[in-house]
């Protein structure tokens, strides 16, 4: 039997930790306090705004296109996203770094 994820303000908890235990102690403290407050379901809310206002799109042309969150902060709201079935990867873009992305 597969566990149920586990949602905080409509939006699914991450099922990994945010900070491994070789990060930084400012890491570890960031990732409690994330949990702590309203805005780890705020900041899935903005990655799926985005996705909804913009359409298919790589973290890296989202983070272009509406630049209040990183590229790195998009793609870990839209991991847990995906993990949680609530977005799904569509294709895949080469961005400007030549690597090869999904959408």
């Amino acid at each position: 039997m597969s566990q149920g994820l586990l949602f905080l303000d409509g939006f699914p908890l991450p099922t990994s930790p945010l900070a491994r235990h070789d990060h930084p102690e400012t890491s570890k403290e960031a990732a409690r306090d994330i949990l702590k407050s309203a805005t780890l379901g705020e900041l899935q809310r903005d990655a799926m705004e985005y996705l909804k206002k913009f359409g298919p799109a790589t973290t890296e042309g989202l983070a272009d296109r509406y630049n209040t969150l990183d590229e790195r902060t998009l793609g870990r709201r839209l991991s847990e996203l995906k993990a949680a079935g609530l977005v799904r990867v569509v294709g895949t873009e080469t961005c400007r770094t030549g690597r090869v992305r999904q959408l």
